[in-house]
Order: structure tokens, then sequence, then C-alpha cells
């Protein structure tokens, strides 16, 4: 799998319409009128709106905002037309693919692609998902070139296939792109301190949920851990009695609310009997 930041399409039914259910910008911005105007241009993309007391713009039956978007455009320095177009070409890439979806799909085509992923809670109205945390959920998804589909009940029902079978198989694809080779060790001395992942392909946040990825944490720091997934693209664990606690979750915060997919803030534990959420006396301690 090649290293990619990958548009998810939230409220999938494989063989229906799609909505793109994103953060809700407060006001237009000179970017949002500059992208809405260059895919007007194109006849291709369909009947195009443009909110601007709330910045978004509603294309093909999706809704977009551009927060996502605009935080990767900070981070690689994109100014001016280079901005716009590295805005418009997402978009429409997005758009090729959610339409290709549209095409009936069988188990056996997709059973490949099925992933794990940690989504925001809201999701849980949308597609199959589990609860994870106060903030977060179990979901699964297609995984496609540069989209990621979510899977709907809808889906399930038309794939004959039931939940165990799903989450099987989506484990199953998971742990095949998850060796724990590449998980980053960070150290102090000669301990192992920070465990981490960042491979930036979608799925860090979700290789938490792999009980061999648990098992080596605990492994490579001596005992229980707490483990941060602030963004899609990060997971962060720690030992539970680290003395810099409160810090590391003081950046946990900080991350969550800068990078990129936002997911938590919370923390979540991992023992022997595997992961949970953390308490507050656990997550940074007693003041």
């Amino acid at each position: 799998m090649n290293i990619r930041h990958k548009l998810s399409i939230a409220s999938i039914a494989l063989c229906c319409a799609l909505t793109i259910n994103l953060p809700a910008h407060a006001q237009a911005t000179s970017l949002e009128e500059q992208v809405y105007l260059a895919l007007k241009a194109n006849p291709g993309n369909g009947k195009i709106t443009f909110d601007r007391d709330k910045g978004l713009i509603d294309i093909d039956q999706h809704t977009l905002s551009l927060d996502n978007i605009k935080k990767q455009i900070e981070q690689t320095h994109l100014e001016g037309q280079a901005a716009v177009d590295f805005a418009v070409k997402t978009i429409e890439t997005l758009l090729k693919e959610s339409r290709d979806l549209g095409k009936p799909r069988n188990w056996a085509e997709v059973k490949a692609r099925i992933l794990p992923t940690v989504s925001p809670s809201e999701y849980q109205k949308m597609a199959q998902c589990q609860p994870m945390g106060l903030r977060v959920a179990r979901c699964f998804v297609v995984d496609n070139e540069n989209t990621r589909a979510f899977v709907t009940p809808k889906d399930m029902e038309a794939w004959g296939v039931k939940l165990p079978e799903l989450q099987a198989t989506a484990m199953e694809n998971l742990q095949k792109i998850s060796p724990t080779s590449q998980l980053r060790l960070n150290m102090d001395g000669d301990q192992v301190n920070l465990v981490m992942s960042s491979q930036h392909d979608s799925y860090d946040s979700a290789r938490i949920l792999l009980p061999e990825v648990q098992s080596f944490i605990r492994k490579v720091l001596h005992g229980d851990a707490l483990v941060a997934i602030p963004n899609r693209d990060f997971l962060i664990a720690w030992r539970v009695d680290n003395p810099r606690k409160r810090v590391l979750a003081e950046r946990v915060v900080e991350d969550y609310q800068q990078q990129p997919h936002p997911l938590t803030y919370e923390l979540f534990i991992v023992d022997d009997k595997g992961l949970r959420s953390a308490t507050l006396i656990e997550a940074i301690g007693e003041d």
C-alpha cells in the first residue's frame, strides 16, 4: 500500500448516493470561494452551489468543508493558485471514486480491501460501527486508491456478511499491513519510553485494535501503557507511570486541535485484558 492521505467518504452506501460529512467552517474564506469557482468551471463536476455564510460547497449530492484539506495545505506550505489547484484536484479525485462506488459490488470483490478504522462517534449513525470510547468508534471501510468508503448495514446485507466475518476479515487485512517492525521506538537512555505509529496510510490509529500491536507495546515498555490516537494518522503510547504523562496528555490535545482528521484527546489503557478507556487519574495522575 502506498503511503498517502486518503479522503474518507462518510455515510456511504456502496450502491447508493453518497454524503460527505466534514466539519463546517464558521465562515467562507477566499480559498473556499476560489475552489468553488474552479470546480464550477468544469461542467463534468455537475451542479455546484456555495454557502458563503457556512463556507460549505455543495457538489453532486456532497456537502464539503475544506477544513481537512486546508490543514494539509498549511503543512505542505502551499500558497495562492497552488493551494487552489491542490484542493480542486483532491475534491475531483474524491468525486470520481465516489461515482465509481455506485457500481454494484459483491463480497468477493471487496473482501481483500475491508479494513477497520477509528472514526468520530457520530459515524455510528451512518455506518457499521461499534463504540470504542467517549468520542470515537470502531468502524469498517472499503479501501480504495484515493478514498475510503464506510461500510453500512445495507452493504453487509447486500453482501450476505455478518458482523463477525466482517470484523475478522478487517483485522486480518490490517495485520498484513501492520508489522510491528514499522512501529517507531523513542529511547530514554537504554529504555523505550514512547512507541509510535505514523505511516500516514490512514490506519495508524486503527493499529491499536490489533492484539499483536497491544502485546508489542506492553513488551517494549515493560508494562501497561497509555495510548493516544489524537488523529487518524498517529498513534503514540507510553508507560502508565511515565513521570511526564501530564505533559504528554497536553501535547495530545494540541495534536487533536491542529492536525487533519482529528479523532480524540481521550486516552486509552492497554493492559493484560486488552484495550479500554483510561480514567482521569490514570491519564494525568493526581494533583
